[in-house]
This record gives structure tokens, sequence and C-alpha cells, in this order.
């Protein structure tokens, strides 16, 4: 499994590229998937502003991928702040050290790095994946 893009970005404000995978305790058997299932939440961040926030939790450690390198953090109770669900998971994010608007990854090496780590088992499944930018202020176009 890949993650391959090369984007622009026009902004004024503070934000970051990353894409989500939402690890889940069984598969998506309908379209609504069931929230209490979600084990994990694996972030890769490869660009963000100066003065976004750190990712949630601790740096545990840093990881070289996709010629690439990561720091990782890790928050093994995170939530929906939103509310709307009760359910805790474990949170990680591979931030890179340099930013970078394109990337080439294979997320299977990152996923299987946290499974060595034993954040997420291999009896788990990848039921969504996203690629966004999260914006703390302004607005732009990517």
């Amino acid at each position: 499994m890949k993650l391959a893009f090369d984007t622009e970005t026009t902004t004024n404000g503070v934000h970051n590229l990353a894409a989500s995978m939402w690890i889940t305790k069984e598969p998506i058997n309908n379209d609504a998937p069931n929230p209490s299932s979600i084990a994990a939440e694996v972030m890769v961040w490869t660009y963000s502003t100066p003065g976004h926030f750190d990712p949630a939790g601790k740096k545990t450690g840093e990881i070289s991928v996709g010629g690439m390198d990561w720091e990782v953090w890790v928050n093994r109770n995170w939530k929906d702040v939103s509310g709307v669900n009760q359910n805790r998971w474990t949170y990680i994010t591979y931030r890179a050290t340099k930013n970078s608007l394109s990337a080439n990854i294979n997320l299977l090496k990152l996923l299987q790095y946290v499974i060595d780590k034993q954040l997420i088992s291999t009896d788990m499944y990848v039921s969504d994946l996203e690629l966004g930018n999260e914006i703390m202020n302004g607005s732009g176009i990517t």
C-alpha cells in the first residue's frame, strides 16, 4: 500500500498536510462504520507550517522510510475530542523532519513499525485512508 502525491499549497495560515489511516478491530461491512471498533489512528505529516501544534502524545522515536526521516509520536489514550464517540484509541503520528508537499511512501513499512512496537496488531484492518490539511487558522488552497 503506497501513498503517493505531489501538491501545491497557497495559504496565509498555520496548517499541516497529513494522511490519516483509521485502524479498526473489525472490517467495515457497510457504509456506516462502527466507531467503537476504532483501535488506532495513524497520521503521516509531510508538511507543517511554523507555529503548528505538535502531534498529540509524546515523541517516542525516529525512523527512516520512503527517503524521508520521521519523528514518531504516540498517545495511547486518544479520544474523539468532539465528544460524539466515547471510545478511546491509540493515536500515532509520523512527522517528517523536513517539510515536503510531495511524497511516495510505502505505508506498510510505517504500519510494520507500529506493529513491531505492539501499538497495533496484525489482525486489525486499515478501514480508511484520507489526505488533507489540518488548519489552525487562515485560509488557502491545496
